[in-house]
């Protein structure tokens, strides 16, 4: 589920959006430094404190990670017969759990490795939605524009970030019209599903379509391209908090790097 700005006046709100760029950078950055789930518990943990500072209500975010659960323990299933225990280096995790004759023997150090690529993809699922969440589309343009980024790449993410959501809420109204139709879409098997959303992308595909061309009128009526440069409405400035985050952000990620050298959070 894509998901759209939301009006705030949290500390997380009134962030620069360049200061959380850079947060999140820091905690994928810091997610995958480290192999013990341990240690990706804690920086789950102070992204879920940061969703709680944003006043983000629990539903939001169980809604983004209820999609990921059979994932999960699609992730845990795998790890646990893919890494054997001679592929870790803590006599813990090259303890051998089960043995499961033919089929090979799940590791401790694979379950757990399991746990660490759940808590990573929460980190990223939560950190990107947090982001996205408390930073306006005109935020986002002015900080492109500081980039030095062309415009044309400017108006891709521009316009991908105002219209997938729009393009969203349009597929959950096709898909509750073609319902009152009496369209099944619990059809057994793969092909039954294919044939049960063959109704449902349909026109979708004739609304993106007429979306487009009316987005490319927009731009030609407008004069897209006559110039090669463009003047973002809305002026983007660090403020004292968010030079203080910054700061914050690096000595955190050098903490990290530092205890990544020394061999703390590996398996």
């Amino acid at each position: 589920m894509f998901i759209a700005y939301i009006h705030g006046d949290s500390p997380i709100h009134r962030l620069n959006a360049f200061t959380k760029v850079c947060g999140f950078i820091v905690i994928t950055v810091l997610a995958f430094l480290f192999k013990h789930p341990l240690h990706n518990l804690v920086i789950a943990v102070g992204v879920a404190i940061l969703v709680a500072m944003s006043g983000l209500s629990l539903k939001r975010l169980q809604q983004l990670i209820s999609p990921l659960v059979p994932i999960f323990l699609l992730i845990m299933v795998f790890t646990g017969f893919s890494y054997s225990g001679a592929s870790f280096e803590t006599p813990f995790a090259q303890r051998e759990l089960i043995r499961l004759g033919r089929l090979g023997t799940v590791s401790a150090g694979g379950i757990l490795f399991g746990l660490t690529l759940m808590l990573r993809m929460f980190v990223m699922v939560t950190g990107s939605s947090l982001l996205t969440l408390t930073t306006p589309l005109e935020e986002f343009l002015a900080l492109l524009q500081k980039s030095r980024l062309p415009y044309e790449m400017s108006f891709v993410v521009g316009t991908a970030i105002r219209f997938v959501p729009t393009l969203e809420k349009r597929a959950n109204m096709v898909l509750d019209a073609q319902k009152a139709r009496g369209t099944r879409l619990d059809e057994s098997g793969i092909a039954g599903r294919i044939r049960a959303y063959v109704p449902i992308m349909v026109p979708m595909i004739a609304d993106g379509v007429r979306t487009s061309e009316n987005l490319a009128c927009a731009m030609l009526s407008r004069g897209f391209g006559a110039v090669r440069s463009f003047m973002s409405v809305e002026e983007t400035r660090l403020e004292k908090r968010d030079y203080l985050v910054i700061a914050g952000l690096c000595i955190i990620l050098a903490l990290g790097i530092y205890g990544k050298v020394k061999g703390i959070g590996s398996l």
